[in-house]
């Protein structure tokens, strides 16, 4: 045995504690992530590297992992930065530091890294070659974007439909029609849900070629997809988003058959008709030439219905949904500029999204209505008019002897008046939900802004002003 005098230990003997202590808390680590505890793996990775910071690079890429996978982005991302200066040529490190910036929302590092990976080592997890082809769809990278969804095809079979979607949308803005169609096919193949959107997608390269009748029958489809069927009052209900859409479609589903089983899925009304299994939902296009059965739909002020839709999914979100953040990066980058999904975009920036993107690529609250009206197919027995709701809703009430429940809509914008020469347009979010209560929808508008939405929505506003009557004008 060694007494050392004094208290004092040499250093080589130190430095042989200070291993064999930071090797147990190692140990320490790796038991306890089999015991999936995982905080506590962390706190003893952590005193290892403290004690001992030359640590393999293994380590700190573990470190990393656990981190990102407890949320803690911010320490995840400078343990995977430590690794990678103690083995820069090791492309899995790469990989992990893409994957806590992808978490971090910080895509634009996370593609940087997930393309170093692949350069250093191609054989990396299929979900870093979907990430990369989504990132190259973004940037408008067509063949970067259908090479890496073809990588991942080759390295997993099991693919979900959003792949095949989004590889058609490449292969249609490159207008390989056929292809876009055959993988659109696919994507229908794997998630009949997606239906609506992918039938519209493949009507539009169909229409691309040609193929007018093929484009109807697709279309067809779409409706089906959408519409909503009540075969206890013989009703036929085309749902656009933003006009009392959630109203209706409540009453559609709790007069009818499929009650019960409405509401015992606990699911809101939208996420219970997107499936398409239920009696609701139209399944058969006959129906809509049958006499007996009432087709109605309500149309709104196409002016006032992009100012609900702005407010109600971009404006008064802190948290941007997934569709919203696709289109404040297209704003970004459209303007040259790193996208700012906290920060947002404004109206006006909006408006001029709107004005620049084909329809097909536009989310169902801001599609121009008319999209959905059946391109004459059918005639509709009752058109309501958004803005007379309480007439729509005595109509219905009336006809089918029902009692509406108009408590049931979720979505009610609170306004609150302004001086009328306020304008809100190029305000951003942030600013807008500062305020006692939303601008109404006048204040947002620009005599410019207006001009491209009647450019934009010509047809909608052509068919609202014959439809009551009127003369459509927002300043």
């Amino acid at each position: 045995m060694i007494i050392y005098s004094q208290g004092k230990i040499p250093t080589t003997a130190m430095n042989k504690i200070v291993e064999n202590k930071s090797l147990s808390f190692i140990e320490q680590a790796k038991v306890l992530e089999k015991q999936n505890k995982i905080d506590e793996a962390i706190l003893f990775y952590q005193k290892a590297v403290e004690l001992e910071p030359k640590q393999p690079f293994w380590i700190y890429k573990r470190l990393g992992d656990l981190l990102r996978q407890n949320a803690r982005l911010v320490d995840s991302i400078a343990a995977c930065q430590k690794a990678i200066e103690l083995k820069p040529d090791n492309g899995n490190l790469y990989y992990s530091l893409g994957a806590s910036y992808r978490k971090l929302g910080d895509e634009q590092k996370a593609f940087i890294n997930y393309q170093k990976a692949v350069e250093l080592n191609p054989e990396q997890p299929f979900w870093v070659y979907k990430e990369l082809g989504d990132f190259f769809l973004q940037e408008d990278k067509l063949e970067e974007a259908i090479s890496a969804y073809q990588k991942v095809l080759e390295l997993n079979s099991d693919n979900s439909a959003r792949l095949y979607l989004n590889m058609g949308e490449a292969f249609s803005k490159q207008k390989q029609w056929e292809k876009a169609i055959n993988v659109y096919q696919k994507a229908l193949s794997i998630d009949p849900y997606l239906g609506e959107r992918i039938h519209f997608s493949i009507r539009h390269a169909q229409l691309q070629q040609g193929q007018i009748i093929k484009a109807s029958i697709s279309y067809q489809n779409a409706i089906k997809r959408r519409y909503l069927i009540n075969h206890k009052y013989k009703i036929v209900y085309c749902p656009i988003p933003k006009n009392a859409c959630s109203l209706i479609k409540t009453t559609i589903v709790e007069h009818s058959h499929d009650r019960d089983r409405y509401k015992k899925s606990n699911q809101d009304i939208h996420s219970y008709t997107y499936i398409n299994d239920k009696g609701v939902s139209l399944n058969d296009i006959s129906y809509l030439n049958n006499p007996e059965y009432f087709k109605f739909v309500v149309l709104r002020n196409p002016f006032n219905r992009l100012v609900s839709a702005y407010i109600e999914k971009i404006a008064r979100r802190k948290n941007p949904v997934l569709f919203v953040k696709d289109v404040i990066k297209d704003v970004y980058k459209f303007s040259g500029l790193e996208p700012d999904i906290e920060k947002s975009i404004t109206f006006s920036q909006f408006i001029h999204y709107l004005a620049r993107t084909e329809d097909i690529y536009l989310n169902q609250h801001w599609r121009p209505q008319y999209t959905f009206l059946g391109e004459g197919l059918f005639k509709f027995d009752f058109i309501g008019q958004f803005e007379k709701l309480d007439s729509v809703i005595s109509c219905l009430e009336q006809k089918f002897h029902l009692n509406i429940e108009t408590s049931t809509t979720k979505h009610i914008t609170d306004y609150c008046v302004f001086d009328d020469h306020e304008t809100f347009h190029d305000k951003y979010p942030a600013y807008l939900r500062s305020l006692d209560g939303f601008p109404k929808a006048h204040h947002f508008y620009t005599s410019e802004l207006e001009e491209l939405v009647r450019k934009k929505y010509a047809e909608d506003i052509r068919i609202y002003e014959k439809e009551f009557n009127t003369t459509l004008s927002i300043l």
